[in-house]
């Protein structure tokens, strides 16, 4: 409900009220004609956007009016799923084909004034519920402190002015500053970008980051290729940009997805199925065993009373009682051994669904492993070497132990190269940012030798760069150091070869001949074949301008990298 007091401005009124249908259900707003839910807003060009928005570019928006907007549009959330009382979780406990045969035996067992058996299934039954109970009870407090530690801030224009406010204050027309390594706050179109890359597999599944632009797109562009907005729930991997904000809480493409999982319906889970069909099985077992045994117990003269008691007390002993328990505890034991993986699993039944699962046919290896990849071989001249990583140190060491000088000399070059040519970030060792490949070789320099990173910083300044190209499958960056600028350039090595001349071999730089070339081609081929992936280095000191810089390039080495690291094989 949107209310109006004395004093309001009622065009400015009346604008809100556009701005609200016009978020609700998009709209064309030159002509004010409601179209369908595929035109969005990549299909408009910026300047648009703002003008309907009724934002400014660089201010932002007033503070006034984005509380305005806040009461309006609400908070930028996700509907938040509803709260299991624990009334309702304990009792959930004994929703079980098994538990309620071992109550109905309980039943008949207090009926014939059997107590003692009728207690011990009680506290069997309670037992069960009570662990089942404190194991979910457990993830569910583990899920709340981990909402508490999710709280993020954004950057956004207000008054003309850089603040950093709860993203849950996010609202339509908010101009937003992002940064490598921020997490996006709301669907939000971009309006300036600066070799921004974006991280979309929360979305998408595709790990490898998206170049964005600010160019509008055709209206029928699928929202995994339109790369002229940013996402809620992506992550910033590279460069900086504005961006207009569009959508918050349910009404962005995470809000969408959101949606569609609670609404889809639920299956019975794979335990449960097997229990009901155990159930069943006792049943058109155990029944006519036990009318007949009654029935012949009956005609041959036994008294009625004695052989039902007996008849009931034979069902009863067929019913597995230390079943449920057992099942339970065994269930909890792969939930704490989940827990223990950082993994938190709500349902206790759920993890035997998890182990159901044999077979797992993808191809997305980077993001259902942990997305990390480590330099495993560097192929230099002569030498191919064996890199060993410690974790607990954070130290490498090489295989073999010891290397020549001049080797020492190409294997410095080709590590400083890495770091060179590299658009990730090292500020936070267990948190890298940016693409793996990149992550992954600026861990190499900083493991090889503590301080490195921080001392390559200090001594080069980045003064260009042409950025890796699908086409070209190269990058090429240009450094100053005490007025003069060096090349590092990295790529598939087809590539890079194409571009060198020299080659850094016995510690000088000696004419690389086209029978190297075709030596250095095989040996990545060979890593190839060996399941790595391989990328080519070269530099060349002395750079007279920036164009045309990647020519006549000094060739050092090869890196391969496993193509997934963090997983195993099912046995």
């Amino acid at each position: 409900m949107i209310i109006i007091k004395a004093g309001d401005d009622i065009a400015h009124a009346d604008r809100l009220l556009m701005l609200l249908a016009l978020y609700l259900f998009p709209c064309d707003h030159a002509h004010m004609k409601v179209l369908p839910q595929s035109v969005s807003y990549h299909a408009l060009p910026a300047d648009e956007l703002v003008r309907v928005f009724e934002t400014d570019a660089v201010q932002g928006l007033a503070q006034e009016e984005a509380v305005r907007r806040l009461a309006l549009f609400g908070g930028n959330r996700l509907a938040a799923e509803k709260k299991t009382k624990r009334l309702l979780v304990f009792l959930a406990q004994f929703k079980n084909p098994i538990i309620y045969l071992l109550l109905a035996a309980a039943a008949v067992s207090f009926f014939f004034r059997d107590y003692q058996e009728t207690v011990a299934i009680l506290v069997v039954l309670f037992i069960n519920a009570f662990i089942g109970y404190w194991m979910e009870m457990q993830a569910m407090r583990s899920m709340d402190a981990l909402k508490k530690f999710d709280l993020v801030f954004a950057k956004a224009w207000r008054n003309g002015r850089l603040v950093e406010i709860p993203s849950e204050e996010i609202v339509p027309g908010d101009i937003l500053f992002l940064d490598a390594g921020d997490i996006v706050p709301a669907d939000a179109r971009l309006l300036s970008v600066s070799r921004l890359e974006v991280d979309e597999s929360p979305l998408t599944g595709e790990s490898v980051p998206v170049q964005k632009s600010t160019d509008p797109l055709p209206e029928g562009t699928l929202a995994a290729d339109r790369i002229n907005m940013v996402f809620k729930g992506t992550a910033l991997t590279k460069g900086n940009g504005n961006a207009l904000v569009v959508g918050t809480g349910m009404h962005t493409e995470l809000g969408r997805i959101s949606g569609l999982v609670r609404g889809a319906g639920k299956e019975e889970i794979p335990l449960n199925v097997k229990l009901n069909a155990f159930s069943r099985k006792l049943i058109w077992i155990f029944v006519p065993v036990v009318l007949l045994f009654f029935l012949f117990s009956v005609i041959r003269g036994s008294d009625l009373l004695a052989m039902l008691k007996v008849s009931i007390a034979l069902a009863v002993a067929a019913i597995p009682e230390g079943l449920p328990i057992v099942a339970t505890i065994t269930l909890a034991r792969g939930m704490l051994k989940l827990a223990k993986q950082q993994v938190i699993v709500k349902k206790l039944a759920a993890v035997e669904t998890l182990g159901s699962a044999n077979v797992i046919l993808t191809d997305k290896t980077g993001t259902l492993t942990q997305n990390r990849l480590q330099v495993n071989t560097i192929c230099l001249p002569g030498k191919n070497i064996g890199i060993t990583w410690n974790e607990t140190e954070k130290s490498i060491s090489y295989l073999p132990h010891i290397l020549s000088a001049h080797e020492q000399e190409s294997l410095q070059k080709l590590l400083h190269v890495g770091i060179l040519c590299n658009n990730a970030s090292f500020t936070d060792s267990e948190n890298p940012v940016g693409d793996p490949i990149e992550v992954a070789l600026l861990k190499l320099g900083e493991y090889h030798r503590s301080g490195l990173l921080s001392e390559i910083a200090r001594v080069f300044s980045r003064v260009y760069e042409q950025p890796f190209d699908s086409n070209v499958k190269m990058m090429g960056t240009v450094h100053e150091s005490e007025g003069e600028k060096i090349v590092a350039v990295k790529g598939a090595t087809e590539e890079v070869l194409r571009h060198v001349s020299y080659i850094l071999k016995d510690g000088t730089v000696q004419p690389l001949t086209g029978e190297e070339k075709k030596e250095w081609a095989d040996r990545t081929d060979q890593l190839a074949s060996g399941g790595l992936r391989v990328l080519a280095f070269a530099y060349k000191d002395r750079v007279p301008g920036n164009n045309d810089f990647m020519r006549e390039l000094i060739f050092t080495g090869l890196c391969g990298y496993p193509r997934s690291h963090g997983y195993r094989r099912s046995s």
